[in-house]
C-alpha cells in the first residue's frame, strides 16, 4: 500500500525523499564525516490479528539493515499499549563500527499498523541528532491519526489509566515483594503481599485468592498499566475509570503497584510497596523443576556412558515377543522384545540401546527380569526360573540387527485403539520416516471420544490432536463448542539418525540426542522402535 503523503516538519537540516515499498525516508543533508543516521516510515501493511507488538516483530524479520552493515541479533520487542510498541536493535557497520536502530510501531484502529525506525551508526551520531530523530519519530502517531480520519478508519485508541496523586507511572517494572493493604474507604479488608518475577509472572502470597495465584503479567511500561489477576489487580477494559492497577514510583522514587476498584458505594483501594527481593524462584521455573525430577525418576538408572553397555559381540539377538490381553475395554495387543546374550541369560525389555545397558547391575537389582534361554529345534525357548529347566517358546520371532552406517529409506507406522465401558473409545498412531539422506521425523496423532450414540449420554466430546496442534469440540441438545490450538515447532521430531546394529541414535534439530534400541524384521521389512514393531504397510 503507498505511504499517505502529509507535510512533515522536518529539523534544520534534514530532507525527506521517498522509499521502496511506499516508504519513507528522512536524512541530514549534509552528516559530518563518518556519520550515518536515518529515519524511516514503512507503509501501512495488515496486522493479520496480531497484536501491535507481534505485527512489528513480525514486520522487521524481513528488515535490512543499513547500507554495508549487519544486524547483531534479533531485535527486542515490546507493547507499550494496546496501539504502540517500541523495540532495539544492534548493528555493526562494515568498518565495524557499532550502531543500533530504534523502532516505534503504532496502530489506531487495531488492524492496520505502520512502524518508524530510527538508525544511527555511533553513539555519538545519535547524541549529535537525539533532538532531529526524536521529533520525527513522534510525528508517526500524528501522521497515522490524521490518515485515519481523512479515511474514515476506525479508531480505537486505548485510554490510559487514571492519573495517581503522589505517583509517577510507567517505566521499567522492577521485580520484587510488594506489600500493602487493601482497604474500602478506610475500612481494612485484607492484607497483600504480591511476589512480581522477573520473568513475567507474579504469585500472590496473601490476599490474592486461590484463582489468581500465580499467573502471568501484562505490563505497559508507557503508561503504567499492569494487569496481574483479577478483581482488584485488574485493568478493565470496559471502564478502566473504575477498576484499573499500575506501576509507578511514589514521592521517593520508590517502586510502587497501586490498585483501585469503583463498587459505586464504596471504593476498594490498595498501595503496595517493594519490601525486598523475591524469595523463591517463578512458579513455572518450580513446576518445571518438579517434572525435570519426575523424568529423572522414571528414567531406566542402570546405564553406562554411550558405547560402554553391550557389545554386539556379545549379543545374540533381540527376540520379538506378543500377546493378547484380555481388559475392560476389550482385547489388546501387550508387545515386549528380549534381549539374548550369547552367555545364555535373556533380559526381559529392553528400556536403553543396548551400548548403554549396565548388564551387572541390572542383573544385581532386577533379577526378576533375568531368566536363560536355549535353542529347540529352530525356535527360541526360555526360563525366567533359576532353578527349573522348563523352557517354553514365546509368540514371536528374531529381529536382526543392521550394519553401521546403514541408511534406510522408508515410512513406518504403529497403530493402536481401544474401546471403554459406556461407549468411550481412544485411538493412537505413530509413524516413523527415515531417510536415505540421514534424516529422521517423527509423527504422532491420536484422538478420544465419549458419549453420544450408543451411550447414556446425549452430549458427545471428543478430541483429535497431532504434531500440528489439537481440535476438541462438543456437542448435546442446543450446543456446540470447539477449540484449536497450534503445536510448536517441530526441532524435537526432526533430524539426524545414525544406525548401529541394534541401536540407534537420533540428534534432533533442537539438540537433543536420544540413543534407543532399534531392530529389524526381516521377512516384511518392519523395525522395532520406541517400544513397538511398526509396520511399512
Amino acid at each position: 500500500m503507498a505511504f499517505a503523503v502529509h507535510a512533515q516538519t522536518l529539523p534544520p537540516g534534514w530532507q525527506s525523499r521517498p522509499g521502496a515499498e511506499g516508504r519513507l525516508v528522512f536524512s541530514p543533508v549534509q552528516p559530518g564525516p563518518g556519520e550515518f543516521t536515518e529515519v524511516t516510515f514503512s507503509a501501512r501493511s495488515s496486522m493479520n490479528g496480531q497484536s501491535v507488538d507481534k505485527w512489528l516483530a513480525a514486520a522487521l524479520i524481513n528488515d535490512t539493515p543499513p547500507p554495508g552493515g549487519t544486524w547483531q541479533g534479533p531485535p527486542s520487542i515490546k507493547a507499550d499499549t494496546l496501539n504502540t510498541a517500541q523495540g532495539t536493535r544492534m548493528y555493526r557497520d562494515n568498518a565495524g563500527g557499532q550502531g543500533f536502530a530504534i523502532y516505534m510501531a503504532v496502530s489506531l484502529d487495531q488492524s492496520n499498523a505502520r512502524y518508524a525506525r530510527w538508525v544511527v551508526n555511533s553513539e555519538a551520531t545519535g547524541r549529535r541528532y537525539t533532538e532531529a530523530g526524536k521529533s520525527l519519530m513522534a510525528q508517526l502517531p500524528m501522521l497515522e491519526k490524521r490518515g485515519a480520519n481523512e479515511e474514515h478508519r476506525a479508531v480505537r485508541v486505548e485510554p490510559p489509566p487514571p492519573g495517581v496523586k503522589g505517583m509517577r507511572a510507567g517505566g521499567a517494572i522492577v521485580a520484587g515483594r510488594y506489600e500493602g493493604d487493601a482497604m474500602s474507604g478506610k475500612t481494612f479488608m485484607y492484607h497483600v503481599v504480591l511476589l512480581v518475577h522477573a520473568n513475567g509472572e507474579y504469585e500472590f502470597v496473601q490476599g490474592g485468592g486461590n484463582a489468581s495465584n500465580p499467573g502471568t503479567y501484562r505490563y505497559q511500561p508507557g503508561s503504567g498499566k499492569l494487569d496481574v489477576a483479577v478483581g482488584l489487580f485488574y485493568n478493565s477494559t470496559y471502564r478502566p475509570d473504575e477498576n484499573f492497577c499500575v506501576f509507578g514510583r511514589d514521592a521517593n522514587g520508590q517502586p510502587v503497584i497501586y490498585a483501585e476498584e469503583d463498587y459505586g458505594v464504596s471504593v476498594h483501594r490498595a498501595w503496595l510497596r517493594r519490601v525486598g527481593e523475591v524469595d523463591r524462584p517463578p512458579h513455572t521455573a518450580v513446576e518445571a523443576a518438579r517434572m525435570a525430577a519426575d523424568v529423572e525418576a522414571a528414567r531406566y538408572q542402570f546405564v553406562t556412558e554411550p558405547g560402554k553397555g553391550v557389545p554386539m559381540s556379545e549379543i545374540e539377538t533381540l527376540y520379538y515377543a506378543w500377546s493378547q490381553v484380555y481388559t475392560v475395554g476389550g482385547m489388546k495387543m501387550e508387545e515386549a522384545v528380549y534381549l539374548l546374550l550369547k552367555d545364555g541369560t535373556v533380559r526381559d525389555g529392553l528400556p536403553v540401546a543396548p551400548t548403554e545397558l549396565d548388564v551387572a547391575t541390572s542383573r544385581r537389582r532386577e533379577p526378576l527380569l533375568w531368566g536363560r534361554w536355549r535353542k529347540q529345534g529352530g525356535d527360541y525357548v526360555f526360563t525366567w526360573d533359576d532353578k527349573s529347566n522348563h523352557f517354553e517358546k514365546a509368540q514371536g520371532f528374531a529381529l536382526v540387527p543392521a550394519a553401521k552406517g546403514t541408511r534406510l529409506d522408508g515410512r513406518w507406522s504403529t497403530s493402536a485403539s481401544f474401546g471403554f465401558v459406556g461407549g468411550a473409545s481412544s485411538w493412537s498412531k505413530t509413524t516413523l520416516v527415515l531417510g536415505k539422506d540421514g534424516r529422521f521425523e517423527k509423527m504422532r496423532a491420536g484422538g478420544a471420544a465419549a458419549g453420544g450414540p450408543g451411550s447414556s449420554s446425549d452430549t458427545m466430546v471428543s478430541t483429535v490432536h497431532d504434531d500440528k496442534g489439537a481440535v476438541s469440540s462438543g456437542t448435546g441438545p442446543g450446543f456446540a463448542v470447539g477449540s484449536q490450538r497450534k503445536a510448536a515447532d517441530k526441532g524435537d521430531r526432526t533430524g539426524s539418525y545414525e544406525i548401529d546394529g541394534f541401536n540407534i541414535t537420533l540428534r534432533h534439530d533442537d539438540g537433543t540426542v536420544i540413543r534407543q534400541p532399534f531392530a529389524i524384521e526381516p521377512k516384511n521389512r518392519s523395525v522395532w522402535f520406541g517400544g513397538s514393531l511398526m509396520s511399512s504397510k
